[in-house]
């Protein structure tokens, strides 16, 4: 059962963090040039904070992390609406209040006697962050890192995160990201797969992104506006019917194009690699031998048997992986099954 009261406890909680973020001296100084006003002596900043919120329709963008805070946080007892607003609120409070963090930075400079001067000064970053632990206590540092973490997968800043190794694997990023970019390659082609699969993952940003844009009205016209998050369930019920046969069940909550595959988007990769440089040449390797890679998933010893099959001739790469692949989704359901 709907629990009116909860729903407002957890609303004015939201609400109170929102305005908190708009209070940020940061954020006033960018939602006012955003919106190309400056405060006079007579202006309120709360009727410009509506106004923005307005504009960028902020009600649509808590009805979306809703939804996804829902199942990503597991919602708890879907009977016991109570306890989900309230997990619900609490993610939501927890991503909008992320504190700065402290960044150090060198700067070089050549002085009159062609000497080099080094400055290491620390700056303080919101909008792109480091995803590592810092040197305090450790339990701090967990703490920090998670909530770096919730943040990220949110959206609100940061919009950028940067990561050691420790960001490659295990840890999903993917609520508010479909763009990776490697600063330098990974040695073989089992974490270069790990890395992008951190935003490829269920219900990810870019399937969002191309289901809206396909059935975005459709999704509007058959649910009510205050619908909030039913909203995205139907689309995705949307993407559901039009499902081909034999297709996937991946479909569409893993992978989903519209009928404009040009207009479609995806989960970008980008290689910090300057042309002619050994990390080019050796992308070109890699992404061969992530193809042979995906057609051993499963097995054991998969980087051995990788480096075997690269040893072999193989002319069509893709056409390899089409013979070899098994096909683990279940038999479509008959209908004389019993009951």
């Amino acid at each position: 059962p709907f629990d009116p009261d909860g729903a407002r406890a957890g609303g004015l909680t939201v609400g109170l963090a929102i305005r908190a973020l708009f209070n940020l001296p940061h954020a006033t100084h960018l939602m006012q040039s955003l919106q190309g006003s400056a405060l006079g002596p007579g202006d309120a900043l709360w009727r410009e904070s509506l106004e923005y919120s307005i504009a960028g329709n902020l009600q649509a963008t808590l009805d979306e992390f809703g939804h996804l805070l829902v199942e990503s946080r597991g919602g708890g007892d879907p009977a016991d609406s109570t306890e989900t607003l309230a997990r619900t609120a609490a993610a939501m409070v927890e991503a909008i209040s992320l504190r700065t963090t402290t960044s150090a930075a060198s700067f070089f400079d050549v002085n009159p006697d062609q000497a080099v001067e080094t400055e290491r000064k620390k700056l303080r970053t919101r909008f792109a962050i480091p995803f590592v632990k810092g040197q305090s206590d450790e339990n701090k540092e967990v703490e920090r890192v998670e909530h770096v973490r919730t943040a990220f997968n949110s959206p609100f800043w940061p919009f950028v995160l940067t990561s050691t190794s420790v960001g490659q694997e295990g840890l999903d990023f993917h609520l508010y990201c479909h763009a990776v970019v490697h600063w330098n390659l990974p040695a073989n082609p089992v974490d270069l797969e790990q890395r992008e699969g951190r935003v490829h993952r269920y219900k990810n940003h870019a399937v969002r992104r191309n289901l809206a844009q396909a059935h975005g009205r459709t999704a509007l016209r058959n649910r009510d506006i205050g619908d909030g998050d039913a909203i995205w369930d139907e689309l995705f019920e949307l993407g559901v019917s039009e499902k081909k046969a034999g297709q996937s069940e991946l479909w569409p909550f893993w992978l989903f194009t519209p009928e404009r595959e040009e207009d479609a988007f995806k989960i970008e990769r980008h290689v910090m690699a300057m042309g002619l440089s050994r990390d080019e040449a050796r992308l070109q390797s890699l992404l061969k031998s992530l193809v042979l890679y995906r057609s051993v998933l499963g097995q054991p010893r998969q980087e051995d048997l990788v480096t075997a099959l690269e040893k072999t001739h193989i002319d069509d790469l893709e056409a390899f992986g089409r013979r070899t692949q098994i096909d683990l989704s279940p038999p479509p359901a008959s209908n004389d099954s019993p009951g």
